[in-house]
């Protein structure tokens, strides 16, 4: 074997090892040896090259009672080994924050005016970025990279935000762009925001993924997202597709009498449409407890029109119970065709109760195997933050997936 091939072998293993540890730690040199197939003599020599460098550390196991003779430490990832940014970046706000490897976060930041032009929500995001730098309690050489977190399809080798149809964003150049106006010269991770929000809570609940091999990250903002993710025990691959089922059809007469697309989930079950839905029954004089709410024929907001609905404004939960039945319709067909294990769901229309209920229930009634093939479900609590830290998590994410030398 030449140089060159032992080379990568060795740097392979050594990502592995890290890899284990990030995902499973704490954990034995014996049980990674067992987990990788590896050596126990070549697995604590890179055990002990990361606890040099300061990437790993040996930990006490509370759980090992009172054994005569030497304690095997365990072995875990060292939380201030590197630090990293995350920003979120959507049309109406943008979030940052810093967190360390684990993806505990230090410090955040939050602003939210509707920037509808990617120039000003860029320079944005990078004010935000550079606020985030010049507050940090740790030296900007010891931040690692950056995670930006964006809506719409994105070419993650290139930094670049391909296409967002609503905002009418086309190749937009994030990673470079952010780079640029911050003066930042290390690396800038770009990647879809649902992606982000899937990967995250993928590298945040190991204990719950243990023993799930797929599953569906259903995200509701001002459209829909819903990437299908793979994983093994100590990794998690890339998604499968581009996730947009804002834009399955379903509303077929609809779609096939225009040209322009229509007829689509996003336009029936998007937090945008349920508020068009609910700002029409105001006018009419149908929603009298929003209007109320609102103060007057103004455009509500989700978090009024779920306080309307909290207070059996009629009008409104039947808005919310189509908008529900559309999005159970639309994560049948991904169950049919896909059958994940799991299928989280992030969005503020399930904070209530009946919507959650009615959502599983009407998801259950469309399957070709009911009460047998009904994945897993978890609601995802609200948090205004978990845009950005899942930004950062997948700046993380990269780092782990770096073949050099510590």
């Amino acid at each position: 074997m030449g140089a060159d091939s032992w080379n990568i072998l060795r740097s392979q293993g050594r990502i592995r090892i890290r890899k284990q540890l990030w995902y499973n730690g704490p954990l034995y040199r014996t049980d990674i040896a067992e987990a990788l197939s590896l050596s126990l003599p070549a697995v604590t020599t890179v055990v002990n090259e990361l606890i040099e460098n300061g990437t790993a550390q040996e930990t006490k196991d509370e759980s090992a009672g009172k054994r005569l003779g030497r304690k095997a430490a365990l072995v875990d990832i060292r939380p201030d080994a590197r630090y990293f940014i995350g920003v979120e970046m959507r049309k109406d706000s943008r979030q940052a924050c810093l967190t360390d490897y684990r993806g505990n976060i230090l410090i955040s930041r939050q602003e939210s005016v509707s920037l509808p032009d990617y120039r000003d929500n860029i320079r944005a995001a990078a004010l935000l970025t550079k606020e985030i730098l010049n507050a940090s309690p740790v030296p900007s050489e010891r931040i690692d990279s950056i995670g930006i977190a964006v809506p719409g399809v994105t070419d993650r080798e290139n930094g670049v935000l391909s296409a967002h149809r609503m905002y009418r964003w086309f190749d937009c150049p994030v990673a470079s762009d952010l780079a640029t106006l911050t003066g930042w010269n290390k690396p800038v991770v770009v990647e879809n925001d649902a992606c982000a929000r899937a990967f995250g809570i993928r590298m945040l609940r190991r204990e719950e993924m243990r023993r799930t091999g797929r599953f569906a990250y259903l995200f509701i903002a001002r459209g829909l997202s819903c990437p299908l993710l793979p994983f093994s025990p100590a990794d998690v691959g890339d998604p499968l597709g581009i996730g947009e089922i804002g834009y399955m059809i379903v509303q077929a007469d609809a779609a096939l009498s225009s040209d322009a697309i229509s007829g689509h989930i996003s336009d029936l079950a998007g937090e945008r449409a349920i508020m068009d839905a609910c700002h029409a029954a105001m006018r009419k004089g149908e929603a009298p407890k929003l209007s109320a709410l609102c103060g007057g024929d103004i455009r509500p907001t989700i978090p009024q029109v779920l306080a309307a609905e909290q207070a059996g404004d009629a009008a409104v939960t039947a808005i919310l119970e189509r908008a529900v039945r559309y999005l159970a319709i639309t994560l049948a067909n991904v169950i049919n065709f896909v059958q994940p294990d799991m299928i989280f769901v992030d969005s503020r229309l399930f904070s209530a109760g009946q919507n959650r209920a009615l959502l599983t229930d009407t998801v259950n009634r469309y399957l070709v195997a009911p009460h047998r093939s009904l994945p897993a479900f978890s609601f995802v609590e609200a948090d205004r933050w978990n845009g950005s830290r899942c930004a950062a998590l997948c700046a993380i994410r990269r780092e782990l997936n770096q073949y050099g030398e510590e």
